[in-house]
């Protein structure tokens, strides 16, 4: 084969590449969005009895929103449920002591939580909100979940490269 006839076979290979990766990118979506309706109204129906006993007992807000950076360095916002108290100051005292690597691992048993937080953290019910991001297109149910904002900007000033996606 001559040059020209590799360039071109390349360029096709190229080309089918990006279209199969299309198309499992819409076929993850497609699952992605089918899952989380089929899920959503059972959830509503288990959650919305504890979001009642939440606000209750825990008070407001009932969400924990965090800025997060997805594919393609795109930032959007995570819903989670509130699961610490409502006093940024001592949270961010606790952690200052419990933050050892550089991420907050924070124990289900730091004063921090609330006791309800602590159920939700242990059966991870905190994350059920995010299915709203699933559904919204932001996230997907399989991978890995997308990190806070301000964790991308600290591995890109150390590693001199983007943290994305």
């Amino acid at each position: 084969m001559d040059n020209a006839t590799l360039r071109t076979t390349s360029k096709e290979q190229d080309g089918q590449a990006r279209g199969a990766k299309v198309a499992d990118m819409s076929l993850i979506r497609a699952f992605d969005l089918l899952l989380a309706l089929l899920i959503l109204p059972l959830l509503i129906a288990i959650l919305l009895p504890l979001c009642i006993v939440k606000l209750v007992v825990d008070g407001y807000p009932l969400f924990y929103n965090s800025k997060r950076i997805g594919r393609g360095g795109r930032a959007f916002t995570v819903y989670k449920f509130r699961t610490m108290v409502n006093d940024r100051d001592f949270i961010e005292s606790e952690l200052a002591n419990l933050n050892q690597v550089g991420f907050e691992v924070v124990p289900t048993d730091s004063p921090v939580y609330t006791h309800l937080g602590r159920f939700f953290e242990r059966f991870q019910i905190v994350e059920f909100p995010q299915l709203l991001n699933v559904i919204k297109g932001d996230m997907s149910l399989v991978g890995y979940r997308p990190l806070p904002k301000r964790h991308c900007t600290e591995l890109e000033n150390q590693l001199g490269a983007t943290a994305t996606a």
